[in-house]
């Protein structure tokens, strides 16, 4: 689970244009920074990178990048 979450915390930073160290895993992806369009992006980097099926209601609902490894059960 560490190696998932560095790689999206990486992807993260890298799409809003901050460092690594500046992404909080419980932190809401919205706060961070993420728009709408950010979010759909991250979720399909998710889903093609890991092979799930996110429902991008659950994303909104909770978007956090720990949520998504634990409900996901990303591995």
């Amino acid at each position: 689970m560490d190696s998932v979450q560095q790689a999206l915390r990486e992807d993260i930073a890298s799409m809003i244009g901050i460092s690594i160290h500046e992404v909080d895993p419980a932190a809401n992806l919205v706060d961070l920074g993420l728009d709408s369009l950010m979010l759909v992006e991250l979720l399909f980097r998710l889903e093609q990178r890991y092979d799930v099926q996110i429902d991008a209601a659950d994303l909104l609902g909770d978007p956090t990048i720990e949520s998504r490894i634990r409900y996901n059960q990303i591995e």
